[in-house]
């Protein structure tokens, strides 16, 4: 997701995509949206390479912009994976690359394509090209010449223990190979980013790391401050083996007018099945080193969390955001990082809303929901069935800052009991919105 804004007011906001035919196996494929903020148009895309057959699956997308340089004649950069069965069964894994030029308008704007953005595919003997997932992001920065360059990185490689990284220039020529990170390491998921800005050569990469294949699960940045010549490495989250959470699916962001800080966001995850993980947020300490400040919980009790997405929204840059799902991609969750602007302790404050599991689960005859709220908001409860349908208030009220709890008995708002099965409790608490599963048994 990229917001483009023009020097004339004008906003624009680009989400890329992977989906797939409903059907089982079928391939992933690249979608895309753009939508005029200002004038509430929107159009909806599909992105189609040169070539591109049903042996082909696309997914893993991710772009940028160079907004930061130039409010008029942005361009919009999107990469993704991609794995190809070939002959002989083998696989092929590899990138494309596609160029939007025309990013203030919802209509008639044209992508440029280009095929593979390294020299080389990596290829694998194992014909099932479902099995294996290649990471690739992608930033924007400009060289000492203040040439537009894009930066590449690729991990989770087959028969790789690295990061892989790759840079050429903004229209897409020929990719050149210019180093790797995590060399005798086993790499997990790694993203990308760089604040931009006229000739700055910052770049951050993040990457959740296995050293020596010990079992021992960190979570790892490495920073340039000369465009990717020189790399600088340091721990965010170090956990041993003997530690039952190891860190996961990393997001990184940083805002060009926002003083080279960088923002990231990743999951606590436990290595024991039904054993709650939590969602991380952590802030760079300075503009200039590779120092971070200590991780805190944006929300726990969440089982299986994924895909955390971490940026900002507003024109201040103050409004950080941290986003995740949760393992089958049906529910979404946002908090707020509220970070505040001093410079010499910068305060952190996510635990402004906050549902929490409810207790007992599977219940019967009745079960606590408890919540959290910072500032004095109108707070609603309410109890959903299976089909949508809200079956019960059970808050409807102004509440001062504080915790809370409620309870339900399994009954409607006419005092009737309910049938057995899934049910859903929400909570709104101003703008802000959580909900979640419970199973009420008889």
């Amino acid at each position: 997701m990229e917001i483009i804004e023009k020097s004339d007011g004008a906003k624009f906001l680009w989400i890329f995509y992977t989906y797939s035919d409903y059907v089982p196996f079928s391939v992933g494929k690249i979608g895309g949206m753009v939508i005029d903020l200002v004038h509430s148009g929107a159009s909806v895309f599909a992105l189609h390479w040169p070539g591109q057959s049903d042996q082909e699956n696309y997914y893993s997308v991710h772009i940028t912009s160079d907004n930061s340089v130039d409010a008029n004649l942005t361009w919009l950069y999107i990469v993704c994976s991609m794995d190809s069965v070939g002959a002989g069964g083998n696989t092929f894994y590899g990138q494309k690359f596609a160029v939007v030029t025309q990013t203030s308008t919802t209509t008639g704007f044209s992508v440029l394509y280009r095929s593979k953005i390294l020299p080389v595919f990596w290829q694998s003997g194992d014909a099932n090209f479902f099995g294996r997932y290649l990471f690739t992001d992608i930033a924007y920065f400009q060289d000492a010449g203040g040439h537009p360059r894009l930066t590449f990185t690729y991990s989770n490689i087959p028969d790789s223990t690295k990061i892989w990284l790759s840079q050429s220039d903004n229209v897409g020529g020929a990719a050149s190979f210019v180093g790797t990170l995590g060399e005798t390491s086993q790499i997990g998921i790694s993203r990308i980013a760089s604040p931009g800005g006229p000739g700055n050569q910052q770049l951050m990469v993040v990457g959740t790391v296995n050293f020596n294949n010990s079992g021992d699960w960190d979570l790892v940045s490495w920073k340039t401050l000369d465009g990717g010549t020189n790399w600088n490495a340091q721990n965010i989250e170090s956990r041993t083996s003997s530690i039952a959470f190891i860190p996961a699916w990393p997001d990184i962001y940083a805002k060009w007018n926002d003083g080279n800080n960088y923002r990231v966001a990743y999951i606590l995850g436990s290595s024991n099945f039904g054993v709650p993980d939590s969602v991380m947020f952590v802030r760079s300490a300075d503009a200039n080193s590779n120092n971070w400040r200590t991780p805190v919980k944006v929300s726990d009790g969440i089982q299986f969390p994924s895909y955390t997405r971490v940026g900002f929204v507003g024109d201040s840059g103050a409004d950080c955001y941290v986003l995740w799902s949760d393992l089958d991609l049906k529910k979404l969750y946002s908090a707020s990082c509220a970070l505040a602007t001093g410079v010499d302790d910068p305060e952190v404050s996510l635990d402004r809303f906050r549902l929490y599991d409810n207790y007992p689960n599977p219940f019967n005859p009745s079960t606590t929901i408890a919540y959290k709220v910072q500032k004095t908001a109108n707070v609603r409860n309410d109890i959903f069935n299976s089909i949508g349908q809200r079956v019960r208030t059970l808050v409807d009220a102004v509440k001062p800052a504080g915790t809370y709890s409620t309870s339900w008995d399994g009954k409607n708002d006419n005092g009737v009991l309910l049938a057995t099965g899934p049910y859903y409790y929400q909570m709104k608490a101003g703008s802000r919105m959580s909900a979640k599963k419970m199973l009420f048994l008889k």
